[in-house]
């Protein structure tokens, strides 16, 4: 939460076994339905667009509905994403 505003993200394992982070949201479908996993998708809650696991966490595309880029780092085995990051998709749930 940053001022007043409930900032939504999820982690997932890739088959890869890499984790991928993304906001719960986009800029075309916004931040209050989120996506939902399916297998190894994720599915937009709005639009109904289907993403593999593995193109999560990479920047944003263009055109339409994308799970929103997280920067995120391991260390020591823990997922660590900064505040400022967090706080930068505030917009998105607004």
């Amino acid at each position: 939460e940053h001022e007043g505003t409930m900032i939504k993200y999820f982690a997932v394992r890739a088959q890869d076994g890499n984790i991928r982070t993304a906001f719960d949201a986009c800029d075309v479908c916004g931040g209050h339905k989120g996506y939902r996993q399916n297998g190894n998708d994720v599915i937009c809650n709005n639009c109904g667009r289907n993403f593999r696991i593995e193109s999560i966490g990479e920047k944003n595309q263009g055109g339409g509905c994308w799970p929103s880029y997280l920067e995120h780092e391991i260390k020591n085995g823990n997922i660590l994403i900064k505040k400022s990051d967090l706080e930068s998709g505030r917009y998105m749930f607004s």
